[in-house]
């Protein structure tokens, strides 16, 4: 009888089939059960583990509440040293506040003295010595290339034969430029207008003295420069007629007293009142025959 091919092919089928399953089962079961193993002794590991922590707080803890009181008390007492040393420290603040005002005290009594002699300075012309204002002013040098050097305004008397008039400004040719010419005071000014009354060689000599005394820095006038305090015009009116009563001379005033209100009209930036200060320095009367 002849053999009919593929007979018998199935039996041998089927078994490799069911081989190949179970192989297939037995790697799923190394694929899929073998790491939930290894979770669930990962699991166990770690349950054991914080039961062993649980276990060692707890009987670590009468030990810390028996060290608590002792943190208690060393807190207590480091807050009662900084108390203590806070108090002390507030205790000498006044010493040291004292301490701090007589070394200054002694610092600035060699400067008062010093600034009192700074404030005399000039007044060896015979006049007297002045008290400080408190109010500086910047004397220009008389070249370009010299250092601009500060004074203090003084209060000094001024001389009755200088006969002063506040708040007026005589006109006249001028002999110093009072824009650098600067002195501390009215009675200094004076003074050196007096140095000055004989005559000079150009024919002129000072009979005209006028300063800027404002404590605001600043001498309105109506020319075009800016006047400060400080400056002393020495000038010459050649036709004055030697007589020092206001109300008979023919003394040339440029203003005095207040300003009209048609005038601070006009010069919208003129104070309320003139701000300068200046005087007469009569010629002496030739000896009489």
């Amino acid at each position: 009888m002849a053999r009919v091919p593929g007979r018998g092919a199935p039996a041998r089928t089927g078994r490799s089939k069911r081989v190949w399953m179970m192989v297939v089962g037995i790697a799923l079961f190394l694929i899929f059960m073998l790491p939930s193993e290894k979770y669930q002794l990962a699991s166990a590991v770690v349950d054991a583990a914080q039961q062993a922590t649980a276990a060692a707080a707890a009987a670590a803890d009468p030990a810390q509440q028996q060290a608590e009181p002792k943190g208690a008390a060393a807190v207590e007492g480091a807050a009662g040293e900084d108390t203590a040393a806070a108090a002390s420290e507030e205790a000498t603040k006044p010493e040291q506040g004292a301490a701090a005002s007589a070394a200054t005290e002694e610092h600035d009594e060699p400067a008062a003295k010093q600034g009192a002699a700074a404030g005399s300075e000039g007044a060896g012309d015979g006049s007297a010595a002045g008290v400080g204002t408190g109010v500086w002013f910047e004397v220009p040098g008389a070249k370009e290339t010299d250092p601009v050097t500060r004074r203090e305004m003084l209060n000094e008397p001024v001389p009755e034969d200088c006969f002063p008039e506040e708040h007026a400004d005589y006109d006249g040719p001028s002999l110093t430029w009072g824009l650098t010419f600067k002195l501390p005071s009215a009675a200094q000014c004076c003074q050196a207008c007096k140095d000055r009354k004989e005559l000079q060689p150009d024919g002129k000599r000072c009979n005209i003295w006028v300063w800027c005394g404002s404590p605001t820095g600043v001498c309105w006038s109506r020319d075009i420069w800016n006047h400060t305090t400080g400056e002393c015009w020495l000038k010459y009116q050649e036709k004055w007629d030697n007589n020092v009563d206001r109300a008979a001379t023919n003394l040339v005033v440029n203003n005095r007293g207040k300003y009209a209100p048609e005038f601070r009209q006009e010069h919208k930036t003129s104070p309320e009142e003139v701000a300068w200060t200046a005087g007469l320095i009569p010629a002496d009367k030739p000896p009489a025959r």
